[in-house]
């Protein structure tokens, strides 16, 4: 039987079970996708003892092709790139704020994680590093030809994480 850290007596006994908590990484990419991953989260799988890791990975901009040599490219491209990466941080913060919104509304705890990379290694990666227990992510939707050739964040996801991973899928068009 579980319960909450209470204490039940059975017969003569008394039993304390410890509370079971679980840090659950909801991965946040602003699709629609995502948000139906988040919103079956917390309609079907989400219990009283969970933390959320709300993940969002975002990729680094590139800047065009310049040469060094010349003296002001030396100033201006480390500026411009930190400009574009600065948007870049922005625009994370936002498409995580809604979900923040949900979660502080509804009392869940959870922490926000933003970084840059290759979004499933990242993820895989930040799931080890929190001792997440699961993880929920949506599946955009790709078609075979181009899951072949530009790849699933889930499907890599789901062949390295090394704990239980929950792929809600897209709705049918």
């Amino acid at each position: 039987m579980y319960m909450s850290g209470k204490q039940q007596t059975a017969g003569s006994c008394d039993v304390t079970v410890p509370v079971q908590t679980r840090n659950v990484l909801v991965a946040i990419d602003g699709s629609e996708g995502c948000k139906r991953a988040f919103d079956w989260y917390l309609e079907n799988m989400w219990h009283s003892t969970d933390t959320v890791l709300l993940v969002h990975i975002f990729t680094l901009p590139n800047l065009p092709s310049y040469t060094f040599t010349t003296p002001a490219t030396a100033f201006v491209m480390p500026i411009a790139y930190q400009q574009l990466l600065d948007e870049e941080q922005k625009k994370s913060h936002e498409i995580i704020k809604e979900y923040e919104a949900v979660l502080k509304t509804s009392k869940i705890p959870y922490h926000t994680i933003v970084k840059s990379g290759a979004a499933g290694e990242t993820i895989c990666a930040i799931a080890m590093e929190n001792k997440a227990d699961a993880i929920v992510m949506g599946s955009r939707g790709l078609g075979v030809l181009r899951r072949t050739f530009l790849g699933s964040v889930s499907d890599y996801v789901l062949h390295h994480a090394h704990v239980s991973v929950t792929v809600v899928p897209s709705k049918k068009k």
